[in-house]
Order: structure tokens, then sequence, then C-alpha cells
């Protein structure tokens, strides 16, 4: 099937020449039109993959005001065909966002080249947009889904683990060693499962939700992050030392809260040493204000600084987590507009390094 082409032009000798160099081409002339109004009763009626379009013309609309409504009614790709090539005119043009601009006279292979690339670029673009569309759609079907995994399965969960610790409080006398095992092991599974959602849930967030900003004092982001950790890391023999005064930053305070507190339990939890340390400060010199979250945990080799931050992700099996972590802080600066990094040596710690950018930062 040929191409339509609408031919505007309001002197009827120079249209039907051009009506008969675009046959020979091998496009469809599906119209004329004398004037900027009849260009738009025409585009409306023939709905054309493509208009040639004069500028001048007679009339209060001329060639570029016509052009203006049809875009932005119908999105119909246009070509000026004009004998003018004054500035004024050209400028006006190009506020209209043409795919085209040929001046009077042009041979026939400079006129069938524009006709082409415009018609290319416009399939591109509108396959673009199919499929941003698309996108869109699954990725709407995808934080959907994941809500409905969050409401709905966090129940069930909490049921289950309310069953165990039920059997284990009314028959736990009746449990040999084994037994008991088994019911504490459905109350950590149901644990890690409820984290797992409730991460899966934050992630979603994080992408259908525009980033609030505000001026966020990180000391009292880790004295925050400290009470919530408080167990967690008495039960691992953990320590946060803040080797600096933090400074105060433009940017979301919960996000900034759960950035320290996955970075910080990821220090704790991949660490056999019987002190583990996590050690938190800002450099403001070597690394251009740049956090940062140190360890003295058993450290990373190279080829795996990349694979960390990607989801589901655990270097060391048998420890507990879901591999989300470290995916969650990388979401959390990237959508801040920073950038997140992994220095380390194997058996010699670790550190993460992220930079937040700032319209200002103070000490």
């Amino acid at each position: 099937m040929n191409d339509k082409i609408l031919v505007v032009e309001d002197e009827t000798v120079i249209a039907m020449e051009l009506g008969l160099q675009l046959k020979n081409m091998g496009y469809d002339v599906v119209g004329r039109a004398g004037s900027g109004a009849g260009a738009i009763e025409k585009a409306t009626e023939l709905r054309p993959d493509l208009i040639l379009m004069d500028i001048v013309m007679p009339g209060e609309m001329d060639g570029i005001d016509a052009s203006k409504r049809i875009i932005s009614k119908q999105n119909i790709p246009i070509i000026f065909l004009t004998a003018y090539a004054d500035e004024k005119y050209i400028k006006r043009a190009r506020e209209v966002g043409p795919f085209g601009y040929l001046v009077k006279p042009y041979e026939d292979r400079e006129l069938r080249a524009a006709i082409e690339v415009a018609l290319y670029k416009k399939s591109r673009e509108d396959e673009i947009t199919r499929k941003n569309a698309e996108l869109e759609r699954l990725s709407n079907d995808l934080n959907d889904y994941v809500h409905f995994v969050s409401h709905d399965m966090k129940a069930p969960l909490r049921h289950i683990k309310a069953l165990s610790l039920f059997l284990d409080e009314d028959y736990g006398d009746k449990l040999d060693e084994k037994g008991k095992e088994y019911v504490k092991n459905i109350c950590t599974t149901c644990d890690d499962a409820g984290t797992m959602i409730n991460e899966l849930l934050q992630l979603a967030k994080m992408t259908d939700t525009e980033v609030v900003r505000e001026v966020v004092d990180v000391n009292d982001v880790i004295r925050a992050v400290e009470t919530e950790l408080k167990f967690f890391l008495k039960a691992d023999n953990g320590r946060i030392e803040i080797v600096d005064r933090l400074p105060t930053i433009y940017a979301n305070g919960t996000w900034m809260k759960d950035l320290f507190v996955n970075l910080i339990t990821n220090g704790i939890k991949y660490n056999d040493n019987e002190e583990k340390i996590v050690r938190i400060g800002f450099d403001d010199e070597v690394r251009k204000q740049a956090f940062y979250v140190a360890d003295n945990g058993m450290g990373i080799e190279d080829k795996y600084k990349d694979e960390i931050f990607k989801p589901f992700k655990r270097l060391q099996a048998g420890k507990e987590g879901t591999g989300l972590g470290l995916t969650i802080c990388r979401k959390v600066v990237e959508a801040q507009g920073g950038k997140i990094w992994l220095e380390s040596e194997l058996n010699k710690g670790s550190t993460f390094f992220f930079i937040i950018p700032q319209r200002g930062v103070s000490g």
C-alpha cells in the first residue's frame, strides 16, 4: 500500500505538477488544498501519512499556523515546501517541529529523500510510542501485582507464624528437639518471606513515586537507624562508629534512612568477625562529597562488585536475607540523581560510597 500524501499549495499549476511528480515516485496523492483552513479540513477528512505544505498562501492562516493546529490534533508529519528562506520563516517553522524544510526550486531526489526520511522518522516515533505505552502498562501491571502480593500474602504468613507459636506454646512439651527445630524454622521462614514482601513493595513504590526532597540532617538519620537496629546489633555483636560529623543535605529523608539501614545490616550480616564494626563517614575531598559505609567483614572480589546490586543476588550461601537490600540502595541513590559504588578487598572488608547531588551541602 502506497503512502498517502496531502499537497497544500495555492497555485494550481504547481500543485498539479507536484502531484504528478509524487505519483511518478510511487506515492498516493489523496488530496489537494489551497489554503491553511483547507489544509486543516483535508487533513481531518483524509488522514494522510504526510503533508507537503506551502507556507505563504491566501487567507488569514498561512501554512505554519495551519501546521501548528494539524500537528497538535493529529500529529501528522509535515514538510514545508516554500520559496522563502528568510530567517523569520525558518524561525517560525522550527517552532512547529516539521519533518523537513525544502526551498524551491529543488530536485526530485531531494524531495524523495525528504519524504522517505520523514516517513521513516514518523514510523520510528510511532513504534517508540507504542513500546512506551506497552512498557507503562506492564510496569503498572507489575506494581499492581506487587501491591497485591504485599497485601494478600502478609495475612497468611502472619497466620502461619501465629499457629506455629501456638503449637510451640501449647504442645512444646510433647515435641522432641527435631520437632521444636521445625517450628522454629517455620517462624523464621515466615519472617524472611515477610521481609521480602516488604522489600518488593518498597522497590515498587520507588518506581511509581515522585521523589520528595527536604532538608535532612544525616546525624539525625543515623540516630534513628541506631534505635531501629538496636536489638539486631546486640544479637550479632555489631557496632556503629561515626567517623566524622555528617552533613545536612537535601534529600528524601525516608529513603536515606532505608539506605543506611540496608548498608549497615549488610555490613553486619556478611561478617564473620567476633566484633562486627560498621564505620560511617563523609569524604568531602578525595571522593567529592561522598558518604561511605565501611565494614570489617569478609570483603568482595572485584568480579562481583557490580553483581551485588542486582535483585536477589547473594554471594554467600547460607546467609539470611532476600538479596534485595543492595538493590534498594541503588534505587534510592539513583532516584535522587546520585551514584553508588563499592570498594572492597577480599578478607579486608568493604566500603560502599554514594553521592547525592546537592544544591548545597553543609557540615
